[in-house]
């Protein structure tokens, strides 16, 4: 019989994301980051992965 392994994966808020200098045409300092977007997408990506059956601990950014 396998054994079912416990995942566990730790996630941090995008509260603080931000974007200070380009690196890529995608994150350029002229395209603002949208953090109403941002914070949308952090919140399915941690839906799916606990639907995926993961247990998620939220590390609160530091201010």
């Amino acid at each position: 019989m396998l054994k079912k392994s416990i995942c566990r994966i730790l996630m941090c808020r995008p509260t603080y994301f931000n974007v200070f200098y380009t690196i890529n045409p995608w994150m350029a300092v002229n395209n603002p980051v949208d953090t109403t977007k941002a914070m949308n997408q952090w919140n399915n990506l941690k839906e799916t992965i606990e639907k995926c059956g993961a247990k998620v601990e939220v590390m609160e950014p530091p201010e």
